[in-house]
């Protein structure tokens, strides 16, 4: 769990079942927790992000859902944003900024085989000329997907072309953790992003 003045973030390791974890909530706030979704991996992603927003203070009754698909919560109680990937839940939080968004990845393979559906042309070719060795790609290219994940989310606009809508400044030395700036029209965002175990996460906030 991380904070700052303006936000936290919180991660999940997704080790129960989705009965385990809504027990847990259960008990841990003293009402059951419903799910909309049949299939048990969506229940488990379901439970799993509600259960990291709880280490924020979150109640699960707090959170609903906008008519367009994303998080909120009720009663003007802040803003928040989800992701979840293979083994991981992760929740950021901002008590003021609204323009906020996180993504959560394992690392792999994928993301250097679909790379140019998501990466500008130039994009490419800087990750190409400078990070050569097959580990070091999947981390930079992972770091990638999630930095446009997270802008995504953060600017709530639909039918967004992943390749060009974002300019992120080029990353010219990978490090565990780092930040970055990215533009997305005239509108300036500060990502934040961390490497831990097998996954990589990035939180973006409006400037």
């Amino acid at each position: 769990m991380a904070h700052r003045e303006d936000y936290a973030v919180a991660i999940w390791r997704l080790e129960e079942s989705s009965a385990e974890l809504s027990s847990s909530l259960a008990s841990q706030w003293g009402q059951a927790v419903l799910c909309p979704y049949p299939n048990e991996k969506r229940q488990q992603e379901f439970f799993a992000c509600r259960m990291a927003a709880s280490a924020l203070d979150i109640k699960p009754e707090q959170i609903d859902k906008h008519p367009q698909g994303w998080p909120i919560l009720k009663n003007e109680g802040g803003f928040i944003s989800f992701s979840h990937c293979k083994h991981f839940a992760a929740v950021l939080y901002s008590h003021s900024q609204a323009n906020i968004g996180i993504d959560i990845e394992h690392i792999s393979e994928r993301f250097i085989k679909v790379a140019s559906r998501y990466l500008s042309p130039q994009e490419w070719e800087d990750v190409q000329a400078r990070f050569n060795e097959k580990e070091e790609m999947m981390r930079i290219l992972c770091l990638y997907w999630t930095a446009k994940e997270a802008l995504f989310k953060a600017v709530h606009s639909q039918n967004i072309d992943f390749q060009q809508a974002f300019q992120i400044e080029p990353i010219e030395q990978l490090t565990d953790e780092g930040s970055l700036n990215a533009l997305f029209g005239q509108q300036q965002y500060h990502l934040h992003y961390r490497f831990e175990e097998d996954f990589c996460y990035c939180i973006c906030i409006a400037a």
